[in-house]
C-alpha cells in the first residue's frame, strides 16, 4: 500500500505546491496525485499574473516528481474544449493552455488523464457516477473497472 499525497482543487493558491514540496521532501509519501482545477478563482479572472505563477509552481513540482499523477478537472478541461465554467477567464485562456503545455511537457503522458487508479482506489477530480456507467458503457456492476478507465480516458467532449 502507497502513502499518497492528494492536492485538491488548487484554484489558483499556488502556495499549495509549496507546501506539497515540503510533505514529499519529508518521505511522508510514495506518490502524489493532484486532483485538478488548477485554474479559476472567482473574482481573479484578470489576475493573469496568479494564473501564470500558478502553472510555474505546478510544473517545477511535476518536473521534479514525475510520478505525480494529474486529474483533469472541470476548471481545467473547460479551457481545452471551450466550455466555459463559472470562473472562467477568457483573458487567461492562452495562459492556461500554456500553462498545461508546460506540465504535460515534464509528465509521462500516461500520467495525465481523467481517472487514475493506485492499488484499489480510484482518484479523479468529481468521481465516476454508476448512472454515468450505464449510460456510457451499458455495464452492470460486474464491469471491468480498468477498461472503464481506459474508456473514460480516452473519451472528448460531447
Amino acid at each position: 500500500m502507497s502513502n499518497i499525497l492528494v492536492i485538491p482543487d488548487v484554484h489558483l493558491k499556488p502556495e499549495i505546491f509549496l507546501k506539497a514540496e515540503t510533505v514529499v521532501e519529508s518521505g511522508a509519501c510514495d506518490r502524489v496525485v493532484i486532483l485538478g482545477d488548477l485554474p479559476d478563482d472567482w473574482g481573479m479572472e484578470e489576475n493573469i499574473n496568479l494564473y501564470e505563477k500558478t502553472y510555474e509552481l505546478a510544473a517545477d513540482f511535476c518536473e521534479r516528481h514525475d510520478n505525480t499523477l494529474f486529474c483533469y478537472g472541470n476548471h481545467d478541461i473547460c479551457y481545452v474544449w471551450q466550455a466555459m465554467e463559472t470562473g472562467y477567464s477568457s483573458a487567461a485562456r492562452e495562459t492556461v493552455l500554456n500553462g498545461m503545455d508546460k506540465i504535460k511537457a515534464v509528465l509521462p503522458e500516461e500520467n495525465i488523464a481523467f481517472i487514475h487508479r493506485i492499488d484499489n482506489v480510484l482518484f479523479s477530480h468529481a468521481g465516476l457516477a454508476v448512472s454515468f456507467v450505464l449510460e456510457h458503457f451499458g455495464y452492470g456492476g460486474s464491469a471491468d473497472i480498468d477498461m472503464i478507465i481506459d474508456r473514460v480516458n480516452r473519451m472528448g467532449y460531447h
